[in-house]
């Protein structure tokens, strides 16, 4: 309303509502020669003037005021200065939100009336006094200026903005000073601390506004807000008339305008609740008492309205906290994953908050990040897409920070709409539960109001997430221990060792809601795994990615002898998110290895990596996979590190590296050892002869891959990627170089592929064959 500080150019002024409040206004906006009343419209035929205009009745020709039921009129009106909207309903408001009336202002029918009784009572008082000096201050009756003011004390109808009513206030208080800028400061509480904050402002960006802070007893305002006593300032201000709060770029200009100033206490009963300033900048325009006692006076008015106001607010927003607790409450109880739930509570907001768009992150404070996990839009990536690493942009900033943080587009001035970004943390106990925004893109922005429903609504918000999440992770682990337990049990009673690696697997990804499982168990020698067991790897195409990465981090067990946890990210791996391989151990060794990957529950649409609780579940299960291990190697003889296989499983390694062997050019070797009245021997002396045997082998030539009982004296070894020279060896090692325990009544032959045949059966009648007594009939290589 500042651009109706001026009385030398006429005011261009539509009405929109044909009512009886509007009807009320206009007696007054015709009697103002600075104000021309262009159109009065309204959309409905049946409203009050055209009600009249059926009966003859017409606002006189000589006004030259369109009447009209089409909205879009308004669009043609050139150079239009204001718009007084009496209808107030969401459709016009809208509507006023265009672009169209970017550089128009929008009154209240409350602002009007306070603006326009105050301009034609300062006119009246000019007129009666026109001898004195242009430039000084005209003297004003302040009965007749501040009657309208006293109307308002009592009415709590017009106390439902308290924005707008705070501009109002502020508003009169310019007009009736002929201030150029102003503001009004309400006492509030930071860290149990009093300061001023600034509420409503003219001359100032709202940004600017919202980062005010006062302490009192500094500056012109605050002592004013801590004596109670008014003060005027005539001449440049110094510098102790400025509080420290202010920005220094904001300061320094302000210090350079400002010539002279008024500032009172806003104050009820004995209670100072703030202060109204008015500034000028203009070096021949000096405030004198009277200006000081009509501002005391408006104060002392205004101090009741606003008390009466935020008492009001104060009540509304109670109701609005308890109305969203009990939303909360209904939401976050409901029976659905808690992305799900989050984004019923956002679409609830952002129908309570006209232009809100806003986003519920939450804080993993194991994996130090941010996820998106509930937006008010209806298209986007919630439940899991989107992370912020700590300290990662605004969002992650405010997790280590735990301050608020609030951005108002100052490129928007005159625009149609206030765009504002609102950052807020949520922590319960010291504990950082996520972080809650807001973006507004409205007329009237982010009003104190909304931003202290949001600030309220988002506490209130962290206490529910850190409650029912808390509450729900403690359920889950209970039923993934009873879930675990059961599963167990089943797994023990189970005689069936093929059958118990297929449910291994699957009782693992379903347990841990893994979206692929692999059970690997060692064949051959140490650190040679096989897989024997899958779940979910159904699709070669990600299982190859899957395997991949398997490959890698079976081979980090290896190294470490425990389990690995790792997560990826899209960019580093499009198909994995997260892996989890976990070693499972018999007599001490290491005999196998379980791998998950890609957690995939309720709570996300999307894959994501296992976490802390993940690792206790799969832990407990292990205990379980690991008592079964007996019944599942039945097939094997483990004796400190060698493993002796089954023929079957001999036969079925051959034919895999037969298969590279043929693929890659390579050769491949079995020699067989038959030991002369091994059979007749006890198992451990057997054992014990076999090991030395093998150990022999292993550090005289080479480590073998897999190896066999033929029968009870007879030993079959596989060497794959063997040639001619690791034959040679091997010949001079038996049949040469062998202790007496090893060379005498032991017979050995070879037989290696491609050269004496092409498959199992044939290289080991042929390996068999060429067995001969130690020291005679040497196999050549």
């Amino acid at each position: 309303m500042s651009n109706f500080g001026s009385k030398s150019d006429t005011k261009r002024v539509a009405l929109i509502g044909a009512n009886k409040d509007a009807l009320a206004l206009l007696p007054l906006l015709f009697s103002d020669p600075a104000t021309r009343l262009v159109m009065v419209v309204d959309p409905n035929p049946d409203a009050m003037l055209f009600k009249l205009m059926e009966l003859g009745y017409r606002i006189a020709s000589r006004h030259m005021v369109a009447v009209s039921t089409d909205l879009e009129e308004l669009k043609k009106i050139k150079d239009l200065d204001a718009i007084i909207n009496v209808l107030k309903d969401p459709a016009t408001e809208r509507f006023l939100g265009e672009k169209a009336f970017a550089g128009v202002e929008k009154l209240s029918p409350m602002s009007a009336k306070l603006l326009w009784n105050v301009r034609a009572n300062t006119d009246k008082d000019s007129d009666k006094d026109s001898n004195e000096k242009v430039n000084k201050p005209k003297a004003i009756n302040q009965a007749t200026v501040l009657t309208p003011l006293r109307d308002i004390v009592d009415a709590v109808r017009l106390t439902h903005d308290r924005d707008e009513l705070l501009t109002d206030i502020l508003d009169i208080a310019i007009e009736t000073t002929h201030a150029e800028t102003g503001s009004v400061m309400l006492i509030t509480k930071e860290d149990g601390k009093p300061i001023l904050v600034m509420e409503v402002a003219r001359g100032m960006d709202e940004e600017v506004i919202r980062k005010v802070r006062v302490p009192l007893g500094e500056g012109v305002a605050g002592k004013v807000a801590r004596d109670g006593e008014p003060r005027i300032i005539s001449g440049e201000a110094k510098d102790g008339d400025f509080p420290r709060a202010l920005p220094r770029q904001r300061l320094r200009g302000a210090r350079r305008k400002v010539k002279s100033a008024i500032s009172v206490p806003l104050t009820v009963g004995v209670n100072i609740i703030g202060v109204i300033n008015v500034n000028s900048s203009e070096s021949n325009h000096v405030f004198i008492d009277e200006d000081l006692n009509l501002l005391t006076t408006l104060a002392g008015l205004a101090a009741e309205v606003i008390q009466k106001s935020s008492e009001h607010d104060r009540l509304k927003l109670d109701a609005a906290k308890f109305s969203l607790w009990k939303t909360l409450e209904l939401n976050m109880s409901e029976r659905k994953p808690l992305y799900k739930r989050l984004v019923m509570v956002c679409r609830h907001l952002a129908e309570l908050v006209s232009g809100l768009t806003c986003f519920v992150y939450t804080y993993d404070d194991e994996k130090k990040k941010l996820t998106l996990n509930a937006s008010s839009m209806k298209d986007s990536p919630a439940g899991g897409h989107l992370n912020f690493a700590y300290g990662e942009g605004i969002e992650g900033y405010l997790i280590g920070a735990m301050k608020e943080v609030i951005l108002v587009d100052r490129s928007s001035d005159g625009a149609a709409n206030k765009c504002v970004y609102m950052a807020l943390p949520m922590a319960v106990k010291d504990d950082a539960v996520g972080v809650f925004v807001a973006q507004i893109v409205s007329p009237q922005g982010l009003s104190k109001y909304n931003e202290s429903f949001l600030k309220e609504m988002t506490k209130l918000l962290g206490e529910s997430i850190y409650t029912h999440r808390n509450n729900e992770a403690d359920l889950a682990r209970s039923h993934s221990i009873v879930k675990v337990d059961e599963m167990g049990l089943e797994l023990i009673a189970m005689k069936d060792s093929k059958r118990l690696l297929s449910i291994i697997a699957t009782a693992a990804s379903e347990i841990l809601g893994a979206e692929g499982v692999v059970l690997k168990l060692m064949e051959g020698m140490p650190d040679n795994f096989e897989r024997v067991a899958s779940h979910g790897l159904e699709n070669k195409k990600n299982a190859e990615h899957f395997f991949a990465i398997e490959e890698e981090t079976t081979r980090e067990v290896l190294r470490k002898g425990e389990y690995v946890l790792r997560e990826f990210s899209e960019d580093a791996s499009p198909y994995v998110r997260g892996i989890i391989s976990y070693p499972l151990f018999y007599s001490g060794e290491l005999v196998g290895i379980l791998s998950l990957f890609n957690k995939c529950d309720a709570e996300s649409p999307y894959p994501k990596a296992f976490g802390s609780v993940d690792i206790e579940t799969l832990k407990r299960f292990v205990v379980y996979v690991e008592r079964v291990l007996p019944t599942i190697t039945e097939k094997y003889i483990i004796k400190d590190g060698a493993v002796i296989a089954t023929p079957e499983l001999f036969r079925r390694r051959f034919e895999e590296e037969m298969k590279r062997a043929k693929r890659y050019g390579r050769e491949l070797v079995i020699i067989t050892v038959r030991v002369g009245g091994l059979g007749g021997v006890s198992g451990a002396v057997k054992e014990e002869f076999i090991k030395k045997l093998l150990g022999y082998i292993n550090d005289k030539i080479r480590a073998f891959d897999v190896v066999t009982m033929l029968n009870e004296e007879t030993v079959a070894v596989l060497f794959p990627e063997t040639d001619a020279r690791v034959l040679s060896a091997l010949n001079k090692a038996i049949l040469g170089e062998a202790p007496t325990e090893f060379s005498r009544g032991i017979f050995y032959g070879v037989a290696s592929y491609p050269k004496d045949g092409d498959d199992f059966d044939h290289l080991i009648d042929e390996a068999l064959g060429q067995v001969s007594p130690g020291g005679k009939d040497k196999v050549q290589a």
